[in-house]
């Protein structure tokens, strides 16, 4: 990809977030795909809401539930149920 980007009226490169997202994942080595998952889950838990004791594997599944009460509430129970071995 190439790494010119439009300038910006206050002079600093402006990327699109498709190019913000593929130069992040080239520089850290991952596919662009990876980080575009990464932040989708991001957007779907603002921070308050996030389950310390639920994986991000867990956060990114349950973020497919439209409604944000059923889905902060599903994280809450999964946090609170037993683990699975």
């Amino acid at each position: 990809m190439s790494r010119r980007a439009e300038v910006g009226a206050d002079g600093l490169p402006e990327f699109t977030v498709r190019q913000a997202l593929t130069r992040l994942a080239e520089d850290i080595g991952l596919r662009r795909t990876t980080a575009e998952n990464a932040r989708w889950t991001a957007s779907r838990w603002p921070k308050e809401h996030r389950e310390a004791g639920v994986s991000f594997t867990v956060h990114r599944v349950l973020g497919s539930i439209p409604d944000e009460e059923e889905r902060f509430a599903a994280a809450r129970r999964r946090r609170s149920s037993p683990r699975r071995r």
